[in-house]
């Protein structure tokens, strides 16, 4: 789960949806999840590898350099939510890595934003 620290603007969202998707593999996923959120899918990748695309998102983001002056910064940012899990149809569900991924994105929203945080669910 992603978050972009600023509020929705047309030509800008379209920037860094964009930077969000190129910075995927041709498998992933990328869509919107409400109304700042996105959510991207990595099948077959583990948390290490989500954290690591993750990292380039927010980097990618950052090097745009679009204009945010509500945020310290003084530009757009980002913050993930990270979550992996190996599904069990026993124990887990959909909602269960959405809740996770929603639980590690606002620890770095509380945490300062422009960042990622991730949780692992075994």
């Amino acid at each position: 789960m992603t978050n972009m620290d600023t509020p929705p603007a047309t030509a800008a969202s379209r920037s860094w949806g964009a930077a969000l998707m190129t910075s995927c593999r041709p498998t992933d996923v990328v869509g919107r999840y409400g109304g700042e959120e996105f959510a991207v899918l990595l099948p077959n990748a583990d948390c290490r590898a989500a954290v690591i695309i993750a990292n380039r998102m927010l980097h990618r983001v950052r090097d745009l350099c679009l204009e945010n002056k509500q945020r310290h910064e003084g530009i757009v940012t980002i913050s993930f939510g990270v979550a992996s899990l190996v599904p069990n149809p026993d124990q887990t569900t959909p909602d269960h890595l959405v809740e996770a991924a929603d639980r590690a994105l606002y620890k770095a929203k509380r945490d300062g934003r422009d960042r990622i945080c991730w949780t692992i669910d075994e």
